[in-house]
């Protein structure tokens, strides 16, 4: 077997190193949330996460990770996300990417905008129980196309049983007898914001052990609208 002169050892440790100090300084970072640290943290601190991520991404100034680090680290230390996030099925919208996180940080559930259902709490109470994770984000996107479709009562097809769920909230808010002066645009985000109050309080009233979780100040509950135009989500209840 045949080894490497001295100096050419020498050569490559030092080449090692400087890509490694290279890819840090960049902002590429192979850390992961583990066990100890998800222990550590306050639920404020986990959203506090998702705000910078999301600063970072709507001002085009994002941290890139080592996404092959953290597969290994991942793989050996299990993931501990701090955050689940409810997001819709519109492709436009990625938590992971929109909250710029890295590899097990967001513990993500998708439904048609964004309806809470049994299997969906299931998750979300496993997550609380299981892995100890901090908050629950409940996110909409403006325009979203169920919304819309609810909005102008849309039943074609299997939609009637999405529609079902955002239906109730459409007529709450046409109750106000001025909802024929408002532009579309102004019912699709008032609408938004009923739908995401009223899955709030499907979460609250529905499942005891979240609900456990909240009045101890264990966990949080917070909803949020992402635009698509700017990439920028606010947060309603943070």
């Amino acid at each position: 077997m045949k080894y490497l002169p001295l100096s050419r050892q020498i050569v490559f440790c030092f080449i090692s190193f400087l890509s490694i100090f290279f890819l840090d300084s960049c902002g590429f970072a192979a850390d992961i949330v583990t066990k100890e640290t998800l222990l550590k943290m306050s639920p404020s601190q986990a959203l506090q996460r998702l705000i910078d991520g999301n600063n970072r991404f709507s001002n085009n100034r994002l941290k890139s990770y080592r996404l092959d680090d953290q597969r290994f680290q991942l793989d050996k230390k299990g993931a501990y996300p701090p955050a689940v996030v409810l997001c819709g099925t519109d492709s436009r919208v990625s938590p992971e990417l929109i909250f710029n996180q890295g590899l097990g940080d967001v513990f993500c559930l998708r439904s048609p905008a964004s309806i809470v259902t049994p299997e969906s709490l299931g998750a979300m109470e496993h997550a609380a129980r299981e892995i100890g994770s901090k908050v629950i984000v409940l996110l909409l996107q403006t325009k979203d196309p169920y919304i819309e479709a609810a909005i102008d009562d849309n039943n074609a097809g299997n939609f009637a049983s999405i529609n079902y769920h955002i239906r109730p909230t459409v007529l709450n808010v046409k109750r106000d007898r001025n909802w024929k002066k408002w532009k579309k645009e102004e019912l699709i985000a008032l609408v938004t914001r009923e739908h995401l109050q009223l899955m709030t309080e499907k979460i609250r009233t529905s499942s005891a052990i979240l609900r456990g979780k909240f009045e101890r100040g264990e966990m949080n509950l917070v909803t949020g609208i992402y635009n698509i135009e700017t990439g920028k989500v606010v947060f309603l209840n943070e």
